[in-house]
């Protein structure tokens, strides 16, 4: 090569001209190195005994290789007007040897990302064996594929139209130019695209048997392909190909031609399909107002604990803590928790755990779930892989609909409720339970019950706690609440009730799936797309819909406290026991907060706790004019759940103001179970490790109460000894 000729010229217009290749590797790098969700499933292939998953993740991981590397060399081959300086000779060292590095690149970096994985600290007590030869595995796949990317030429030039080096390589300036052995590798992976099209669309559970990651692996090599052929087009015609097909995208979505997000309003809608009124239930989830369901419970437990919990949002995260520790209550009270838990404010990832635990509550009243059942349940639950079916319709039917005037195909957030639903159907039909419980005459098929409309719940009867769920508005930015009730005081007494949010009684139907409406709290872009809601009055007369967005419910506030304190305050007034001066800290009010966050940075709640939060105190780094604004409306977010959550504790300290974020004055009130930074990195996403699920539970009931680390265990054994004490009177 000679290297007095290379300049950054030069190095930029190969850049530009192997841009997607490039892109490719980039995204790769930053995936591999940095994003926690990615880590994990590196941590799963490390230590899965699932061969399909292994041999997949090798097999993609080649063909994404040799795709980088195939499309990299197509590039070299064409004489590109727009770019001469393609053809200048002092560069030929570098056509030769730029796409041969990097495809071996692919390899290496799953390389580097197992060998990641196998030295995080968990694996120490992993149950599987972890695989110390996968990165070695991808180390001879890496170096294979350069050995053959440089004697091909040798081992093929007899029987192919290929030149001995590169730089003999015929420049060209139509495909049909091309050499048949190049024009017949576009024409196979163009045949696997639309087969991987048809089978997701017709067959959808199938691709995502090979695995997340494998999965990844083979969208990236469909789109380095693809985009390759758009961006050599573009520059033959000197024409912004890509430019004008994102414009096309961009103004279908505009006008709302290709909506396939739709909120489904009932079991059997599609979320490209519009709702037909007779589907539609017509009436109030719970006919009670949320007033009478208090009433209720104070006329027969007056001087009981009540619960009010709250849970952040977090994806899988969040879901699988706020399962471990509502179940591990449930547990532990032998069955009596859930009678004195009034209700559930979720957002996001939390809104899935509520909805999990109300599930298992509802078992356990039709005497379908028993107590032994609950842990087993749960880790079959929360180890599913949500994240592929997701991946897999974003990359493929999802990406082409943006493209097509009329919604088709089903989007990815329905794709991640029908694994929901299917995760949940699943770990209860293998429950240990299963063969021995009958059931006579439930009042829903409680193995359904995702798939089911959330009136199938029994939600505030039969002791199962009522759920709101958060999500937020696009239009207005307010909170939209999910909730059951037909009012909350009364008809026409619900104004001042819940301030900037719209109660869901008028817009989301009765009849809508329960994962359909755990999933509008947590649709966090971009895995989860906003959806479309229609106004179901139209739906009902036939009148032209007025639509909302919803999106995921942290926008607004991630911690679900705001709720919850209007919450606090409404019940607070129809409790006898908490009309006093003191209010919700009195003696003889019943009402406890349980707090459930996900994040290590959060600030805490109570005196007791030895994890230690977020530091405002670490040196500050400016972001520059460009980033400040971003970064500002980010963590605002954050700032928002930390003031509701000093909002709902200030609610208990009797008038008294706390001396400082670890004031013991309301510990007997205020629980707050955290996790905090341990031997394993928790992820956000849609996928969770046996070891991740093995970290939280070791941070709930791994360390003795009395000890450092020990303070959710300590909580968990107040909480129990109050149920345990108080007067036990059937429902």
């Amino acid at each position: 090569m000679k290297q007095s000729s290379l300049t950054v010229g030069l190095v930029v217009d190969h850049a530009k001209a192997l841009r997607i290749p490039l892109l490719i590797i980039l995204l790769a790098t930053v995936l591999t190195l940095w994003v926690d969700q990615i880590r994990e499933l590196f941590l799963l292939l490390a230590t899965t005994s699932h061969a399909l998953h292994q041999g997949a993740v090798l097999v993609m991981a080649g063909a994404l290789g040799f795709a980088v590397w195939h499309t990299a060399r197509t590039v070299y081959r064409f004489d590109i007007p727009s770019i001469p300086s393609l053809s200048d000779p002092g560069t030929e060292g570098l056509r030769s040897w730029l796409p041969r590095y990097l495809g071996a690149a692919v390899p290496l970096l799953m390389a580097v990302g197992s060998l990641t994985a196998l030295l995080d600290k968990s694996l120490k007590n992993a149950e599987e064996e972890p695989r110390f030869w996968m990165p070695a595995l991808f180390v001879v796949e890496a170096f294979a594929l350069l050995v053959f990317v440089m004697l091909r030429r040798r081992i093929f030039g007899r029987v192919s139209s290929l030149a001995k080096t590169p730089a003999g390589d015929r420049r060209v300036s139509r495909w049909s130019e091309l050499p048949g052995s190049v024009r017949a590798v576009y024409a196979v992976v163009v045949l696997a695209n639309v087969l991987a099209l048809v089978l997701a669309a017709e067959a959808p559970t199938f691709l995502p048997q090979m695995g997340t990651l494998a999965l990844v692996l083979m969208c990236a090599s469909f789109l380095t392909v693809t985009g390759t052929y758009l961006t050599i087009q573009a520059a033959r015609w000197q024409f912004p190909l890509l430019s004008a097909l994102f414009a096309v995208a961009v103004v279908l979505q505009l006008f709302g031609w290709n909506d396939n997000h739709r909120i489904r309003l009932y079991e059997g809608m599609h979320s490209f399909s519009s709702p037909v009124d007779g589907s539609v239930d017509k009436e109030p989830v719970t006919p009670a107002s949320f007033v009478d369901y208090v009433k209720t419970w104070s006329a027969a437990r007056s001087s009981e604990p009540l619960y009010l919990v709250s849970s952040e949002g977090g994806g899988i995260r969040a879901a699988a803590w706020t399962a471990l520790v509502l179940d591990e209550l449930e547990i532990q009270t032998e069955g009596e928790f859930s009678k004195h838990m009034l209700l559930g404010s979720g957002v996001s990832g939390g809104s899935l755990g509520l909805a999990w635990f109300a599930s298992i509550v509802r078992g356990e009243r039709d005497g379908a779930i028993r107590l032994d059942d609950i842990r087993p349940m749960a880790l079959q639950f929360y180890e599913t892989d949500f994240l592929g079916p997701a991946v897999e319709t974003m990359f493929l039917t999802d990406f082409l609909q943006r493209f097509v005037p009329s919604a088709q195909f089903l989007d990815r957030g329905e794709r991640l409720e029908s694994g929901w639903e299917r995760g949940w159907s699943d770990a209860c039909r293998k429950r240990p339970s299963s063969s021995t419980v009958a059931t006579p005459s439930p009042k829903a098929d409680v193995c359904s019950l995702f798939a089911k409309s959330w009136k199938s719940l029994g939600m505030a009867t039969d002791r199962v706690p009522a759920l709101f769920l958060n999500s937020t508005e696009v239009q207005s930015g307010r909170r939209f609440i999910e909730e059951p009730f037909a009012s909350m005081r009364g008809a026409g007494q619900d104004d001042g009730v819940v301030n900037a949010a719209t109660l869901s009684r008028d817009w989301l139907p009765a009849s809508s799936p329960l994962s359909a409406v755990v999933h509008n709290s947590a649709r966090f872009t971009y895995v989860s797309p906003a959806g479309t809601l229609p106004d179901i009055s139209a739906v009902k007369s036939g009148g032209k819909p007025v639509l909302r967005q919803l999106a995921d419910g942290g926008y607004f506030d991630n911690s679900g406290a705001t709720t919850l304190a209007e919450l606090a305050l409404l019940t607070r007034a129809y409790l006898p026991g908490c009309s006093g001066p003191s209010g919700l800290g009195s003696e003889t009010c019943p009402v406890k907060i349980i707090h459930i966050s996900n994040d290590p940075a959060v600030e805490t709640m109570r005196s007791d706790d030895s994890c230690h939060g977020s530091d405002d105190s670490k040196t500050f780094s400016a972001y520059g004019e460009i980033r400040a604004p971003l970064v500002a409306l980010l963590n605002t977010r954050d700032a928002r759940a930390a003031v509701a959550r000093a909002a709902v504790r200030s609610l208990f300290t009797q008038g008294k103001a706390l001396a400082s974020e670890t004031d013991p004055l309301t510990d007997a009130l205020v629980f707050h179970f955290r996790l905090c930074k341990g031997i394993h990195h928790l992820p956000l996403g849609w996928t969770l490790s046996a070891e991740a699920m093995s970290e939280m539970r070791r941070q709930l009931v791994g360390f003795a109460p009395d000890t450092p680390g020990g303070f959710n265990h300590k909580q968990l054994d107040v909480i129990v000894a109050q149920v345990a004490s108080s007067k036990q009177v059937a429902p």
